[in-house]
């Protein structure tokens, strides 16, 4: 297991809050719309996940079957971004799976995945188990 992103965080942050990012359908956009309905409030909630990634969260980096490279983390949001969206009572855990793609002008990241912490995950900071915000 790889324990240092291929991506480099800072350089993802910038691009996802410029709104330079794109969410893989059936396993981010969809996942998102299930807690967060409004498509434009659901696609601010992905920025508010990205821009509450750590270094800590990272989990690891996978290739998929055609070769892609990802890195994976496993966030908790915070109460305040939770609030932020309506969502206090939500689970709080969140998968990402992403990669920062250079744009021909600017940094551009393709979030493949983004949906609530299906089991425990080992990360830089420790496991991170699904939970809900009591």
């Amino acid at each position: 297991m790889t324990w240092s992103p291929k991506f480099d965080l800072g350089r993802v942050k910038v691009a996802v809050a410029a709104g330079n990012f794109v969410l893989g359908k059936s396993r981010a956009v969809l996942k998102v719309q299930e807690v967060v309905p409004e498509l434009l409030r659901g696609r601010q909630f992905a920025q508010a996940v990205i821009a509450s990634l750590s270094p800590g969260d990272f989990a690891q980096l996978v290739a998929l079957g055609d070769g892609e490279e990802f890195d994976v983390y496993a966030v908790e949001l915070s109460a305040p971004v939770l609030q932020a969206f309506d969502l206090e009572a939500q689970v709080a855990s969140w998968y990402v799976k992403l990669q920062l793609l250079d744009g021909a002008l600017d940094d551009e990241v393709f979030v493949l995945s983004m949906h609530l912490l299906e089991y425990p995950m080992k990360r830089v900071a420790g496991v991170l188990s699904p939970r809900r915000i009591r």
